[in-house]
């Protein structure tokens, strides 16, 4: 059977929940202990709120959340440690 989506999904024109946008929208990444069950030590995160876009560094409960205003600068290593 031909398959009638795939110049639409190969050019962008068929949307997916992750091109989902909406006012004011941000985004985050989280950087997780690398142990089970472990918790964060210490971070500084000066360096990575210098990064253009991002809007705050938490703590959670097993690791750091950086939230910014788009997916790259939300995933910019910028010395963030867990």
């Amino acid at each position: 059977m031909k398959r009638i989506d795939v110049r639409d999904k190969s050019t962008g024109r068929t949307k997916f929940g992750i091109d989902a946008k909406q006012p004011d929208m941000v985004y985050a990444v989280l950087a997780r202990c690398p142990v089970f069950g472990g918790k964060v030590a210490s971070f500084d995160a000066s360096k990575t709120k210098a990064v253009s876009g991002v809007k705050d560094v938490v703590q959670i409960s097993n690791g750091v959340a950086v939230i910014a205003d788009n997916t790259w600068a939300a995933m910019q290593d910028a010395g963030l440690s867990t």
